[in-house]
């Protein structure tokens, strides 16, 4: 599965000082070009592109376009600007990601011959830059998506990117074979993505998606099992009685109590609605609050240009329950709600859970992790983003946290990348 990443360096973090040698507007840099300053003239100019690039915003904009499937918008910004700050007479070319897994590969012009001059330059420079602008994009991913009405259908076809493939189903045997890999030999989902399961699935339903979470296994190209994210709606739709359980199988050996634990919550085996409550009216709000992201340096919500996410708490459900307290070192809130009308509790809103155990075994080519990434919404998530009382803005905030949830669980998740110019003097 290939990954596109992000690119992070300290030039770009110190922006106050990448401003200050930034090219004041699009002006040309010299001096250049007399063949006997060489290398080193050479060098110092593309570094000097590269920092006016960061200076005027052309990389923001330019990671931006590739973020957005816009390579061909994200090629011509990048041309442009260096055509005007490089003299006719230097050649470039402009790279974003390695050489074996470009995002974005930039000449003078589209003629074909460029590459080739390029190959056979006699001379010629580079400069690597590493920026804090995040490249989200993540191709080829395969999603297992459970929906089951109209709205979990409208979410999801919002959530799949552009590059994704991804299969959708309603039904409890169809979704077991792909999980178990029974029905297309060729694809296998990286990650499942239950927006809002209403329906009570069997048992042997949840088993199966509790083996497909409890081990991944990578070697020699494949993989075994996945991550998931999940709606609250998920885990209240299957709760079982925990009284049938105390003269058979405890709650947290059930497929249920199992389930629960995969996603960070406790199991209680004396209640009527065993580890997670759903709650909704006078008391329990938010009332049209906003879930605030709590933590700001996940992978999740790294670099949104927002802070905090709408919900109609006085329409839809909420859901309340216990994180597991033996597996607290491997969970993260990374939003929550503030109910000030319950003595100022505040609930999870969004909880994420770390793999268990990753043990890489380099002489053998195996790759084991133990209870898989999760991610779970504490809200209805298609509703929240289907309702009408929000604008396309609002709805686009959750399925961007969606989306990121996604990329994160599947492990298919940004890397440090390069951007890189390269120089050289034509004739030269």
């Amino acid at each position: 599965m290939r990954e596109r990443g992000f690119v992070f360096s300290l030039d770009a973090c110190l922006a106050v000082l990448v401003m200050m040698i930034a090219v004041a507007g699009v002006a040309r840099l010299e001096p250049w070009g007399r063949p006997g300053y060489g290398y080193l003239k050479l060098e110092r100019g593309a570094w000097d592109a590269l920092n006016a690039l960061d200076g005027m915003g052309v990389t923001r904009y330019v990671i931006d376009c590739l973020n957005n499937k816009q390579t061909a918008e994200a090629g011509r910004a990048a041309r442009e600007n260096l055509i005007t700050l490089l003299p006719p007479g230097v050649g470039f070319r402009y790279t974003v990601g390695t050489e074996d897994n470009l995002l974005l590969e930039v000449y003078r012009d589209n003629s074909e011959n460029w590459r080739g001059r390029w190959e056979n330059a006699g001379e010629r420079a580079l400069a690597l830059h590493l920026t804090c602008e995040f490249i989200r994009t993540v191709e080829n991913l395969d999603v297992l998506v459970w929906a089951d009405d109209d709205q979990d259908r409208w979410f999801a076809s919002q959530v799949i990117k552009p590059g994704w493939t991804y299969r959708m189903t309603d039904e409890e045997n169809t979704f077991v074979a792909y999980l178990e890999n029974r029905v297309e030999p060729n694809w296998y989902p990286d990650v499942v993505f239950l927006p809002d399961v209403s329906v009570y699935w069997s048992d042997n339903t949840l088993s199966t998606l509790n083996n497909y979470l409890m081990w991944k296994i990578v070697t020699g190209g494949r993989e075994v099992g996945g991550g998931a994210v999940a709606g609250g709606d998920t885990l209240w739709s299957n709760r079982r009685d925990p009284w049938t359980r105390l003269w058979g199988i405890p709650i947290w050996l059930s497929p249920y109590g199992q389930f629960l634990l995969m996603f960070g919550i406790s199991p209680n085996p004396f209640s009527s609605d065993p580890g997670i409550v759903r709650l909704m009216g006078s008391g329990y709000g938010p009332y049209g609050e906003r879930m605030e992201l709590v933590d700001l340096t996940h992978y999740v919500t790294t670099g949104l240009p927002f802070t905090e996410v709408p919900y109609q708490g006085d329409t839809y459900y909420q859901y309340v329950y216990e994180t597991s307290p033996i597996l607290r070192p491997w969970l993260r809130t990374l939003g929550r709600w503030e109910n000030c009308e319950n003595e100022n509790i505040t609930w999870p809103g969004l909880l994420v859970r770390e793999a268990a155990v990753n043990l890489g075994l380099p002489w053998f080519g195996i790759t084991l992790r133990f209870m898989e990434r999760t991610a779970l919404f504490n809200v209805r998530m298609a509703q929240s983003s289907y309702d009408s009382g929000f604008d396309g803005v609002e709805r686009e905030e959750w399925v961007t946290l969606a989306q990121r949830c996604l990329e994160w669980a599947s492990r298919q998740k940004a890397e440090l990348q390069p951007i890189a110019l390269y120089v050289w003097r034509e004739g030269g």
